[in-house]
């Protein structure tokens, strides 16, 4: 019953881990890059973005229900209203998403604006995905995936988007960050989808 899973279930994923492995809460697990992957990042943001401040979007999490639909139109509106680039982030399977964000943004700001969307789904794999979300964009926006919890205490800003997780779960010891959730009763479910 859902009575019963909030009950058991809203306990903090990082508290979890460590009573699991029977060491004190002292939360400071990180993704450590390169050397090498943070000059390559600092080399390729700035052929991109220059100056302008950079919003990583991770697109997409291993779940049918870690996808924001409205993606599109907040890319397209950052690129009417503001001066930064966006880059999105994800996996093979968001290439047809990410097409469908290029279009949208073209139709509506025009083709010269799709500069300012920066496209690396399917091209990186998931360690450059997360050198980015730690070291190389001002703003990393995206539902509950491991390339946000990669950030989840680095000092970059983060906007995450909350599904089947609370913040209890999720985000009660992270930094810097905001959430957005879901309305519904059932939310948080504490469920996996297929």
């Amino acid at each position: 019953p859902q009575v019963l899973r909030h009950k058991l279930m809203d306990v903090n994923y990082m508290e979890f881990t460590h009573d699991l492995a029977e060491v004190p809460h002292n939360f400071a697990q990180r993704f450590y890059a390169s050397p090498e992957e943070k000059k390559l990042a600092a080399e390729q943001r700035a052929a991109l973005a220059g100056d302008r401040p950079l919003i990583g979007w991770v697109l997409r999490g291993s779940s049918v229900h870690k996808v924001w639909p409205y993606v599109r139109a907040v890319v397209a509106r950052l690129i009417q209203k503001t001066d930064a680039a966006v880059m999105l982030i994800g996996d093979k399977s968001c290439q047809d998403f990410e097409k469908a964000i290029l279009t949208y943004v073209a139709e509506l700001c025009g083709k010269e604006a799709v500069k300012r969307v920066w496209v690396t789904c399917g091209e990186f794999p998931i360690r450059a995905s997360m050198v980015y979300a730690t070291t190389g964009v001002d703003v990393l926006v995206g539902p509950e995936t491991g390339v946000m919890n990669a950030a989840a205490l680095e000092p970059v800003q983060k906007v995450v988007f909350l599904s089947h997780s609370s913040q209890e779960n999720l985000t009660k010891h992270w930094t810097n960050y905001r959430v957005l959730e879901a309305f519904p009763a059932c939310r948080p479910c504490h469920r996996l989808h297929y």
